[in-house]
């Protein structure tokens, strides 16, 4: 699905983020995220309220984001402008710092 897509299915916000991985050579940033599933609209109380997901962003064509050690740090926005970026923001406990990433890629797939 493009990043539009997703934006529109799927909430982050409050989810974990506990990697970034990029792959410049194949042009794939993974994302593993500690994701609400009780955020989601199709959530039901037989779900479990969190689990690990990987967003799988494949034909990346721009990635801004300085490198810095992640714990498990809480995705406090998500954007998605009209051509096709989605902007991470997320707060890190340890260092009381916000960091931030840019993503414009073809497609994006979730992993469970």
């Amino acid at each position: 699905m493009t990043i539009s897509e997703f934006f529109s299915k799927y909430n982050l916000h409050d989810s974990l983020l506990e990697n970034i991985n990029y792959d410049e050579k194949r042009r794939i940033i993974t994302l593993e995220i500690d994701f609400c599933y009780w955020l989601q609209e199709n959530y039901t109380g037989d779900m479990p309220e969190t689990g690990m997901i990987t967003l799988i962003f494949s034909n990346v064509i721009k990635f801004d984001y300085t490198p810095f050690s992640i714990n498990s740090d809480e995705i406090i926005s998500v954007n998605n402008n009209s051509d096709g970026r989605l902007y991470l923001e997320f707060f890190n406990d340890i260092t009381e710092e916000c960091h931030s990433l840019c993503i414009i890629a073809e497609q994006v797939e979730i992993v469970e």
